[in-house]
């Protein structure tokens, strides 16, 4: 690739499946790696979505970015942040663009943040994986010596194929999250 970029000027990075899939994320949320772009930051704590996975690009808020997903606006009205959120391996690649990126994407000051999912193809292909956190692999408080009690789980499958070749393909993925913090 060519060290400057002639044709644009943008800033923003694309993140391809392999780096969503296999870069540690705590919640699996995939809008994290976002702050791999030049001039994005976490949200300010207690702000509107510090707590949803938002963060702020070029000095705008967290609430002026704008969501596509596979070319298609994304943005939840009320708060706006993601309407409908991929699960990371169901996600081909998404794109952050930070700032003076073209007309095209003239819906807010914010960064740009565009997904592209992943299709079937003509062979099967798919996964599973599950992750788990339980207190019996906890440390226990320093002072107290007692480990709060806390059970989470993420858990799913994607699979994708041909349902009629070289003319139609599918692609399914579940995900499913569950925690107990009992007391």
């Amino acid at each position: 690739t060519p060290l400057v970029q002639s044709e644009s000027s943008s800033v923003g990075v694309v993140i391809n499946h392999q780096k969503v899939v296999e870069l540690s994320l705590n919640g699996r949320q995939f809008e994290s790696l976002a702050q791999l772009v030049p001039g994005a930051v976490s949200p300010a704590p207690g702000s509107a979505l510090s707590f949803r996975g938002g963060f702020n690009a070029a000095g705008a808020r967290e609430t002026a970015n704008n969501n596509i997903l596979d070319g298609i606006d994304n943005n939840d009205p009320a708060i706006n942040n993601f309407t409908l959120r991929p699960i990371l391996d169901s996600i081909q690649e998404f794109k952050v663009l930070a700032n003076s990126y073209s007309a095209e994407f003239g819906r807010s000051g914010g960064a740009q943040v565009i997904v592209s999912t992943r299709s079937g193809t003509n062979e099967f292909h798919g996964n599973g994986f599950y992750f788990v956190r339980d207190d019996a692999f906890d440390k226990p408080n320093y002072f107290s010596q007692q480990v709060p009690p806390f059970k989470a789980a993420q858990y799913g499958v994607t699979i994708g194929g041909p349902i009629k070749l070289d003319k139609t393909h599918f692609f399914f993925s579940y995900e499913r999250r569950t925690s107990d913090r009992s007391s």
